[in-house]
């Protein structure tokens, strides 16, 4: 799997110190490894955005943590598709005229 910036951030968030108390904040170990281990790179852009939406219609209490898991790992395979491809979307804007 591509870089994953959103799950490096939440990792940096867990470690997170509070300037109130001082106390350490860490996010379910678990969760994270749950949320790498998640393979949406196969997906394609509409199959993403199908997910994302079947995600969405659900029942919040029905699907729980792996909702929660499932939404951040096609979020980042989103960002990771987008970060790839923007070159070459500005290559082709600038081609046609288009500003990027």
């Amino acid at each position: 799997m591509v870089k994953i910036p959103i799950v490096g951030w939440l990792q940096g968030m867990s470690q997170s110190t509070d300037a109130h108390n001082g106390s350490i904040h860490r996010l379910d170990r678990s969760r994270l490894d749950e949320i790498k281990g998640l393979d949406f790179t196969s997906y394609s852009d509409t199959e993403l955005r199908d997910a994302i939406t079947k995600l969405a219609s659900q029942d919040a209490g029905a699907s729980g943590g792996d909702a929660f898991s499932q939404v951040f790992a096609i979020v980042n395979e989103t960002i990771a598709t987008f970060r790839a491809a923007k070159p070459y979307v500005a290559f082709l804007c600038e081609a046609v005229g288009v500003k990027f």
